[in-house]
């Protein structure tokens, strides 16, 4: 952590914008370098669009494996989920049963409210669970959808 250089870690981090599809193929190719530029070169308008992509991306999972890493990598957990996919909340709050990521105007009915709860697990002092509901699935598609669009803005 909390680099990764591998093409094996690299195609694995796409778990969460690639179809099972996609993801079997670059897992199972001859050459995952190939299968893994391919499938960026996919998403986007282009060679400079899929750098855009690949960097905004990927940075994103460096962030929160620096940020939410602990006992496992930082990507890996439901905080690292989230931000890899929105990006840094808008405002969010900390106590002691955990946080409370906001996207959008804080008390909008259309802000986008996630709360992770901390959860002891021996020494893992960073562990959080995002609490989910079936609401999600709306906003998470469609996050997924501007992802696999190419049109996912830096946040």
């Amino acid at each position: 952590f909390p680099m990764m250089r591998d093409v094996d870690e690299l195609v694995r981090a796409t778990r969460y914008i690639a179809t099972r599809q996609e993801y079997k193929t670059m897992r199972d190719a001859r050459d995952p370098k190939r299968a893994l530029d391919d499938f960026w070169l996919g998403l986007s308008e282009g060679p400079q669009g899929a750098r855009q992509l690949i960097s905004t991306y990927y940075g994103r999972v460096r962030d929160a494996n620096v940020h939410f890493s602990s006992m496992k990598e930082g990507w890996c957990t439901d905080r690292g989920m989230v931000y890899i996919l929105f990006g840094h909340a808008d405002r969010i709050r900390r106590d002691r049963a955990g946080e409370t990521w906001i996207y959008g105007e804080e008390g909008d009915v259309n802000a986008l409210v996630f709360r992770f709860t901390a959860v002891a697990r021996g020494d893992n002092f960073n562990a959080h669970e995002l609490e989910r509901y079936p609401g999600f699935r709306s906003p998470w598609e469609a996050m997924v959808s501007t992802w696999r669009r190419g049109k996912v803005r830096k946040r």
